[in-house]
């Protein structure tokens, strides 16, 4: 499909074109791969280097290959990647094992795929024929001659199965048992609700199954991905007396924020920053709820490691401790951040913190009060300016509380 065509003509099936069809059990040898693919990589390729003449407009049309659009089954099968996705190397942007597949992404070291890694695994592969697969690459792709390809880099995400049928569920199963866990609702409550829930006129077309009790007994959301796509969407209209009171309803926020951005056409290269601090955030909250989840989903294009204390420019940071990172006002009024997570990404070090709310100074505790409005950013140790050493967080009579060595003001 071309990128130019207009969105309101992108999805006309008029502006659709065929230029092949076959049952994938056809192609069971390498002959046949070789003389479906062989016609449409040439002609792909024509377009590239040759483009369109138009006569009428006295103009020629040049083309540039950029992406193929596919689920991930058929992404692997194009592109000589395994297909089972239950061992060995199952991902093809990374190298992490299926065994490793639980452990989060920030505590392990993982290499992103390259074109030249993946050479050297295919030319393994021809100079030792009796190995059927290196690193997840079970042999050459049949669109390798076509210009611009790259099978470690030209297929994107499969958004359908990784986040419809994926983690849009988990995430759905996960808040409504812990509403379950919390006595907010029981599974014959969560039952009642979807099937008499009115979903409006537009998203009729989409309406999802009701959750039966047996559905949340074998933690399974029915449904096709749109439908349940629809349910993660209007998760918080038909449980709005609950999501709240959730913790895990934090978390699809971040998703849901994130999700709105990855669906979003056109994508701004702007936000990509902030879709890399949703990414991390979303990974922080997954690693930190594992165990309620069951698993562990997150999905990283870098390297990236945590840990749980830093010394840097002879100061200690510790995960959970509190930081002093401004003053404000002519009372100085000490600003604080706890740290949640220290990371390592790229060579350079950040932290995500929590901004806390200052919520006054008890006298008869002469500590100040501290609240979490879940205000979580990123924040670099270059960027702090030194006011006091780490602090410890303590909790009175439901007051969280931080207390102070000395009173602290800025230089003049």
């Amino acid at each position: 499909m071309s990128e130019d065509v207009p969105d309101s003509f992108r999805s006309m099936l008029q502006c659709i074109h065929l230029a092949a069809i076959c049952y994938s059990k056809y192609l069971d040898n390498d002959e046949k791969i070789r003389k479906f693919y062989d016609p449409i990589v040439k002609e792909l390729n024509d377009l590239q280097l040759t483009g369109l003449t138009i006569n009428t407009f006295n103009s020629q049309l040049l083309f540039s290959f950029s992406a193929i659009a596919a689920d991930n089954l058929a992404a692997h099968n194009v592109a000589g990647f395994q297909q089972t996705f239950s061992s060995g190397n199952f991902c093809r942007r990374c190298l992490i094992t299926y065994e490793n597949r639980l452990i989060p992404l920030t505590d392990v070291h993982f290499i992103q795929r390259t074109y030249s890694q993946h050479e050297k695994c295919l030319q393994l592969l021809k100079n030792k024929p009796h190995i059927k697969s290196v690193s997840g690459v079970v042999g050459p792709s049949p669109l390798n001659d076509l210009h611009n390809f790259d099978p470690t880099n030209s297929f994107p995400g499969d958004a359908m199965h990784d986040f419809f049928e994926g983690v849009c569920p988990l995430i759905i199963m996960a808040m409504l048992k812990e509403a379950s866990g919390l006595r907010l609702i029981t599974f014959n409550g969560i039952q009642n609700i979807t099937e008499n829930f009115v979903y409006g006129e537009f998203d009729t077309s989409n309406k999802p199954p009701p959750i039966l009790v047996k559905n949340l007994n074998n933690n399974h959301i029915v449904g096709s991905a749109s439908q349940k796509y629809c349910l993660f969407r209007l998760f918080p209209i038909i449980f709005s007396d609950l999501v709240e009171k959730l913790q895990s309803f934090k978390i699809y926020l971040v998703l849901r924020e994130l999700l709105d951005m990855i669906l979003a056409f056109p994508r701004r290269k702007s936000w990509l920053p902030f879709m890399e601090t949703l990414a991390i955030n979303f990974q922080c909250m997954m690693d930190s709820s594992h165990s309620r989840f069951g698993q562990q989903l997150a999905q990283f294009d870098q390297t990236l490691l945590r840990f749980s204390e830093l010394i840097y420019n002879h100061i200690i940071y510790k995960q959970y401790a509190v930081y002093v990172y401004d003053l404000q006002h002519v009372e100085d009024i000490p600003l604080f951040f706890q740290i949640h997570y220290i990371f390592k990404y790229n060579q350079q070090w950040i932290f995500i913190v929590d901004f806390l709310n200052t919520d006054g100074f008890s006298t008869k505790l002469w500590s100040y009060k501290v609240s979490s409005c879940d205000r979580l950013g990123i924040v670099s140790p270059n960027d702090l300016k030194y006011f006091h050493k780490g602090l410890d967080l303590y909790e009175v009579d439901q007051l969280h509380l931080v207390n102070l060595t000395s009173r602290l003001t800025k230089q003049n």
